[in-house]
């Protein structure tokens, strides 16, 4: 009974470990998705790899693509000399010489992509087999042979393009029932080969053969096991079992133990790839991520709620690219990108699971005792989430049309929620019970709670719609504070020193004293300098130098300058993208952070840099919202806007190491895209590949499409060029990356190009490509040699 009572505690272990993670998991995976609107062939993506030169290739049903971040480039797998060709595209590999390896369902065909040709390879063995079959997967092992898999026929070894060894591997006889499967190479450049029903294989290269492992020394064996994919964790190959089953292989120990997961036996496995200490599994019901060295497991499905989310369930493919960015090539979605983001933003917004907000328009936020963080919406209440499992619950006060919510503040174990036209709520922790307090009972003249506070000497201030007001630490109902008028008290703010600063919307702000009694308004004064830079000021906080700084609608954010009491502005013209500026945080490098309607904002007053992070670089959306700015007890920081809540840690880098290559990845004449094959083209080879054109002078109108390869930040990239000596400083290109030329002069020009983004102190990437212009036969040298030549007759 003891040892039931302790199973059944660790299955439910397990399965709220379970629930946990799937509710916190798609705060932190925020797929971008290539298919067919990007230019992609189709969706079926079988086959994904970056080349030595940083382009991502994927191979489909319907042809292989090149993505450079920006564009795909359709190529079709056809040898045009042998008169063979095929679409289907199941495995790719690039050799030392930079030629792509592309498996197809006819064999295995070379592609030079300089020269952008295709050959196909119908090498003959000694057994007199030639690849031509459908091919699962081609890599190199340690000593450069290329090794191809082809199930229907075995393994194929390569030295050089022209050379083949061949190995059936398992009984030809019986190959619809005994087949390779799949091939991996280990660190030590053993070459393995996982089968169907017949275990794993390893390739004895004193012997020149395979040789099987089918059982442990426990006996417990990998017959009838269809093994689909395999890779290696240290000394140890793991196993993903076409039926939904994975193992562990130890080749020190030989003991075969299986890892258990979610979708144990409940669906079909795909491909599995190891990243450190996480197997990533791909399956028919979504990708799997597994940590034994945690316990933990995450399951990422498509999920039609969240439009970041895996775009379609079926994976084939898993890849990681030398970023760090992974890469899913799925049946009917395409390819989905995570990024590696340094600076990763988690992410919350409504979800099909029962753990998600309720509505994606936040307004006002606070932390608790137990670190759990309160939430405000526009539209539907209060919003609870646990930080550390990730779930969200809702408060519901059961009074109909208590929706709106104008700010979240906490003190003393209880949560204030200002609400629209209907007071405040006081809700008790931790048993979340709700007491409404209305206008009535609270003394104020106007029922909207736009913030709320208690100081440091126990007073309480509310801020209304029309005005301001203050309890004593004994007293229940409130007074107006005549000083402020009926101005619209937006947001309320105790300094170090005591002062109360009062925000408003429509007319400035209010310095307080509250000892003395005495108030000074500053206003924004046309054409004065050093005045408050506009009249609606939003929030207020103090940073940890003593400074205060003001977040205003149309005018930046503000600094108060003690000594001169007046204020230093920062707007668009110092570089922030939007001069609607929403709640400030300060991180531990007195870097400032704060939201606008055009992005997230870090800005450090010393230096005056500026960087702007927007929804290509993974947040939700670029417009936030007032009073939805959080610092966490754990140093989180949490903003939110109209298209829901996001956490970071600020003291993050986002800075990546040096920049990959920039490339012109499209030539053009007259807008018709120039390549090695079209007739009579300028090209000997591609353009990435080219370095000077010569153009007659009727083809002088040209323009080129450029990529950085940085597909992490492939939206922030920032492209410059010239074409010297006609241009003489650099020219922001446009977003679209395309750059054009009409009607060149006959000459020599140099076409340069450079590239960088935000995140990067790096020097940018540069390209040159020489371009000569030839002149008009009417104006060539030897025209005018005739010219001369006729002239000198004519005198003579």
């Amino acid at each position: 009974m003891k040892r039931y009572i302790l199973i059944l505690s660790v299955l439910c272990s397990l399965l709220f470990s379970a629930l946990s993670v799937k509710a916190q998991a798609y705060s932190k995976f925020y797929f971008t998705h290539i298919n067919g609107e990007n230019g992609l062939s189709a969706s079926n993506v079988k086959t994904i790899l970056q080349d030595s030169y940083g382009f991502m290739w994927f191979g489909t049903k319907n042809g292989l693509n090149r993505y450079d971040g920006t564009s795909v480039l359709q190529l079709n797998c056809d040898d045009q000399v042998a008169g063979t060709g095929n679409h289907n595209i199941s495995a790719l590999y690039e050799d030392k010489d930079r030629k792509l390896w592309v498996g197809t369902d006819r064999g295995i065909y070379l592609y030079d992509p300089a020269m952008d040709i295709f050959t196909h390879l119908k090498p003959e063995s000694s057994d007199k087999i030639t690849p031509d079959n459908w091919v699962a997967e081609i890599l190199a092992d340690s000593t450069g042979n290329v090794w191809a898999l082809i199930p229907d026929q075995g393994l194929f070894r390569f030295s050089g393009t022209d050379q083949v060894s061949h190995y059936p591997i398992t009984d030809k006889s019986n190959f619809k029932n005994e087949s390779p499967e799949c091939i991996a190479v280990n660190k030590e450049g053993e070459v393995w080969v996982g089968t169907s029903g017949v275990g794993l294989y390893k390739y004895n290269p004193d012997k020149d053969s395979f040789e099987q492992y089918l059982a442990d020394r426990n006996g417990q064996s990998l017959a009838n096991k269809n093994i689909m994919s395999i890779c290696f964790q240290g000394d140890a190959i793991i196993l993903a079992i076409h039926e939904g089953e994975l193992f562990k292989y130890d080749t020190r120990t030989n003991i075969l133990a299986t890892i258990p997961f979610p979708g144990e036996r409940k669906t079909f496995l795909r491909d599995v790839v190891c990243f450190g200490d996480e197997l990533w599994v791909g399956s028919h019901h979504g990708l799997f991520i597994i940590n034994e060295k945690k316990n933990s497991m995450l399951h990422l499905k498509e999920d039609l709620m969240r439009s970041f989310s895996l775009s379609d369930n079926i994976i084939y493919s898993i890849y990681k690219d030398i970023q760090g960015g992974i890469w899913i090539g799925t049946m009917f979605g395409g390819v989905n990108y995570l990024p590696n983001h340094r600076l990763s933003f988690d992410k919350y917004v409504p979800g099909s699971d029962g753990y998600s907000l309720n509505t994606k328009r936040i307004r006002g936020l606070a932390e608790d005792d137990n670190g759990c963080i309160w939430i405000g919406t526009e539209d539907n209440g209060i919003n609870v989430l646990n930080p550390h499992s990730g779930k969200v619950h809702q408060v519901y006060d059961n009074v109909p049309g208590h929706l709106i919510t104008l700010c979240v503040r906490h003190y003393n174990n209880r949560i204030y929620s200002g609400l629209f036209k209907q007071g405040m709520n006081e809700t008790s922790l931790p048993d979340e019970r709700i007491r409404c307090l209305s206008e009535e009972e609270l003394g104020i003249d106007e029922g909207s709670v736009y913030d709320f506070m208690v100081d440091s000497k126990g007073r309480k201030w509310i801020g209304t719609g029309w005005g301001l007001y203050m309890a004593e630490p004994n007293e229940k109902e409130y007074h107006r504070v005549d000083a402020i008028g009926y101005n619209w008290a937006f947001c309320i703010m105790e300094a170090k020193d005591g002062t109360i600063w009062v925000a408003s919307m429509g007319n400035g702000v209010w310095r307080c004293k509250p000892e003395s009694g005495t108030f000074q308004n500053y206003v924004y004064e046309a054409g004065k300098k050093n005045t408050l830079s506009s009249n609606s000021v939003s929030s207020i906080m103090q940073d940890s130098k003593g400074n205060i700084w003001l977040s205003t609608d149309r005018g930046g954010i503000c600094r108060y300058n003690e000594a001169q009491d007046d204020f230093t502005s920062f707007g668009i013209n110092e570089g922030l993208p939007d001069d609607v500026c929403y709640d400030i945080l300060e991180d531990e490098h007195s870097n400032l952070w704060f939201g606008t309607n055009k992005g997230l904002v870090r800005f450090n007053p010393e230096s005056g840099d500026v960087s702007v992070f927007t929804n290509k670089d993974g947040l939700l959306g670029n417009q936030f919202n007032y009073r939805s700015a959080l610092k966490a007890s754990d140093g989180k920081f949490y903003f939110g806007g109209v298209d829901g809540l996001i956490a970071f840690d600020p003291d993050t880098s986002d800075e990546d190491g040096a920049l990959p290559p920039v490339y012109i990845s499209k030539f053009s004449i007259y807008n018709k895209e120039i390549t090695v094959h079209s007739p009579n083209s300028p090209l000997k080879q591609c353009i990435v590949h080219t370095n000077e054109i010569e153009l007659p002078y009727d083809q002088s109108n040209i323009s080129f499409d450029i990529a950085m390869l940085s597909y992490s930040t492939v939206e922030t990239n920032q492209y410059y060029y010239r074409m010297f000596p006609l241009d003489k400083e650099w020219i922001r290109a446009a977003s679209n990356k395309n750059i054009s030329y009409a009607k060149l002069p006959p000459g020599k020009y140099t076409f340069q190009v450079k590239a960088t983004h935000h995140a990067s102190k790096s020097d940018p990437s540069t390209r040159s490509l020489t371009i000569i212009i030839l002149p008009p036969w009417w104006l060539s040298v030897w025209a005018y040699m005739v010219y001369a030549l006729a002239v000198i007759l004519v005198v003579f």
